[in-house]
């Protein structure tokens, strides 16, 4: 009889003993899942977390991309300028000398430029398009010939890259692109309201980024 009730506690024991092991091993493994999640999470978090920052870091590099700056002229599209002789055709419209009353305009708005080179890197302050983007606004509109159009055209690259803060100014004159009086001529402009950046829609629509902007005509 004896025997036998040391057989069933040693049965019970070892069922008892039996079930912690198994619940050791249950609480491991449960443990071993938390783990392996909170690192999944964490690698996931990580992940995100870099990501987000390489966006952000490329968004503020690549935003003056986004960006296009451009300069308001008076232009007097004078049909002596634009050696017309009273011929209106598309033909000669298409031939005129634009670029003629593009620079001259420029030369009225800054009177006090006489030497070659200044005069020179007067004509550089807009874009080599805007000649384009007045003879597509003349050959549409032929009425605005002998009139004066306020216009927007695109600047030059070092006007652009100035005004994304790709120059800075504190600089000696001989370690920058522009020259003081260059500065000179750009501090007048935005006193004036003349220059301001644009959304580059080109840089979506375009697949050439010298391809020509039209322009909003405003006639005064």
């Amino acid at each position: 009889m004896l025997s036998h009730y040391i057989s069933c506690v040693n049965i019970v024991n070892n069922m008892i003993s039996n079930t912690k092991k198994i619940k050791d091993k249950l609480n491991k493994r449960y443990a071993k899942e938390r783990r392996f999640k909170v690192y999944g999470i964490s690698a996931i978090a990580v992940s995100i977390a870099f990501l987000l920052s390489l966006l952000i870091n490329i968004s503020i590099t690549g935003f003056p991309a986004f960006q296009q700056t451009y300069i308001n002229i008076d232009v007097d599209i004078d049909s002596k300028l634009l050696n017309l002789d009273g011929k209106y055709s598309k033909k000669a419209l298409f031939s005129a000398n634009y670029r003629k009353v593009v620079n001259q305009s420029l030369k009225v708005m800054f009177p006090g430029v006489k030497s070659r080179k200044q005069k020179r890197a007067l004509r550089q302050l807009v874009s080599k398009s805007a000649a384009y983007q007045l003879r597509d606004i003349v050959i549409n509109n032929p009425d605005v010939i002998n009139t004066k159009q306020s216009l927007w055209f695109l600047a030059r690259d070092d006007v652009d890259v100035f005004m994304k803060g790709g120059i800075d100014r504190s600089l000696p004159e001989s370690d920058r692109r522009l020259k003081n009086f260059q500065l000179v001529w750009i501090d007048k402009l935005l006193a004036e309201n003349r220059l301001e950046k644009r959304f580059n829609i080109n840089f979506f629509t375009k697949g050439d980024s010298r391809s020509l902007n039209k322009q909003v005509l405003k006639v005064q």
